[in-house]
């Protein structure tokens, strides 16, 4: 009986664990829009990131940041700060925000990436890459 007993309540508590797995593999996407490969530096580059539940769900609440690759490796890290100034920490959000970019002169001509990372709790992390060469 002492077996049967515990196999039942080992049963039970994998049954209930199920659906909590099924919930944190349901994934989200990373979407950026933008005005193309070719910002001017020093000009604003506006841009507009989602983040929404794969499967064509709602919004998601996440954390962005963004990354500037160059040769692959990660040479800035710069925060959103829609509102202007200078942000000092990832930007929260939920589905959407816009902001805009200012590519700095010494930026010119290198091909970059630009990558926006947004972190959304038990939803895990995605990111987004966007090839971009700043001209004059």
């Amino acid at each position: 009986m002492k077996l049967r007993s515990l196999v039942a309540l080992v049963l039970s508590a994998l049954v209930l664990l199920i659906p909590a797995g099924l919930a944190q593999a349901a994934g989200f996407s990373v979407g950026l829009q933008a005005p193309g490969h070719h910002p001017q530096a020093g000009k604003p580059w506006k841009i507009k990131v989602t983040a929404r539940r794969d499967g064509g769900g709602g919004p998601v609440h996440g954390a962005a940041v963004y990354e500037f690759l160059f040769g692959g490796s990660v040479v800035s890290t710069q925060y959103p700060a829609p509102g202007g100034g200078k942000a000092t920490k990832p930007y929260h959000f939920v589905g959407s925000f816009t902001d805009v970019i200012r590519f700095p002169q010494k930026s010119v001509g290198a091909p970059l990436t630009f990558r926006v990372v947004v972190k959304a709790g038990p939803l895990g992390t995605r990111h987004v890459d966007y090839p971009v060469t700043v001209r004059k």
